[in-house]
């Protein structure tokens, strides 16, 4: 009844909340739990102030990509106040002045500015400083790229060097990783019922099938996650496959022992019992599901 409460009034907060709100509350949750973490990483989906807020509220820091949006960003020149966008501050401070980034093979032009985080005029300013990083490939720039070809990422830690700002942002790519192997494979919200604590079994559910994934990976020594599931899929076919083909061999041994005149009906049915066991206890040891088996993993 407890467990039921709970999604009750997690799904009563869903309704009323953004998904930044969401957002929020979960890092909350998370940090509560005592799951410790240096770095928020997010897409610019996510790159609210709101967020900005709570990430410096967690003593986290934060890395995320931003949308080249009209958001203000405040910067000094010669003692004067500007309030300039990204589009604004790529013209006036980072066009044509690019810098090569060490091992990467991206060109970089950082800018330290400050962020009201707060939304309404109605609210008492919250400046903070941040470091924003234009970015765009060196390939791109061979090739005489357009004044839009270029990312633009920010983080809250405004003396983090450029490389590692890259560094750290690469991280998110395990992100995309986990949501492509949970949507596409490890069966995410798929369940038949749609039912809010369904949805949440089915989130924890597909987690557990991920970390499984990677304990496999590092147990067998696999270059990629989506090799130890490919051999799994590979095992699970075959065995599906050698399921089915016992159904069309049990029925051919039948007609031909049904044709054998010199067998009792009773004689006919205990061969056909026994090559039935043999089989059964095959896919049972295949399946590591024997009693001996068993027994062994109840005494590691």
């Amino acid at each position: 009844m407890k467990n039921a409460g709970i999604a009750a009034k997690r799904y009563q907060q869903s309704k009323q909340q953004t998904k930044p709100e969401m957002v929020c509350d979960m890092i909350a949750r998370a940090i509560r739990a005592g799951i410790n973490a240096d770095y928020f990483l997010a897409d610019a989906w996510f790159a609210t102030k709101h967020i900005l807020k709570m990430t410096i509220e967690h003593s986290l820091v934060a890395v995320v990509r931003m949308k080249k949006n009209k958001m203000k960003y405040r910067i000094v020149e010669k003692g004067v106040n500007h309030l300039l966008c990204a589009k604004e501050l790529y013209k006036q401070h980072v066009k044509g002045h690019w810098q090569t980034l060490n091992n990467v093979p991206y060109q970089s032009k950082s800018v330290v500015v400050e962020l009201n985080l707060t939304s309404s005029d109605k609210e008492p300013a919250q400046w903070v400083k941040v470091k924003l990083l234009f970015v765009r490939s060196i390939d791109e720039a061979k090739q005489q790229a357009s004044e839009h070809d270029w990312a633009l990422f920010l983080t809250t830690d405004y003396q983090l060097e450029d490389e590692k700002i890259l560094e750290v942002y690469a991280l998110r790519w395990g992100i995309e990783v986990y949501f492509k192997e949970a949507k596409q494979k490890l069966g995410f919200l798929r369940e038949q019922s749609r039912h809010y604590s369904a949805y949440i079994a089915s989130i924890h559910l597909t987690g557990l099938r991920f970390c499984l994934l990677l304990f496999a990976k590092q147990e067998e020594g696999a270059a990629r996650l989506s090799d130890v599931r490919n051999n799994f899929e590979e095992s699970l076919c075959c065995l599906n496959f050698a399921s089915k083909l016992w159904g069309l061999f049990k029925a051919l041994i039948a007609g031909a022992l049904s044709e054998m005149a010199n067998l009792t009906s009773i004689e006919k049915f205990d061969v056909l019992n026994k090559i039935e066991q043999t089989v059964i206890d095959f896919f049972t040891q295949v399946m590591q599901m024997d009693s001996f088996t068993l027994r062994q993993e109840a005494l590691e």
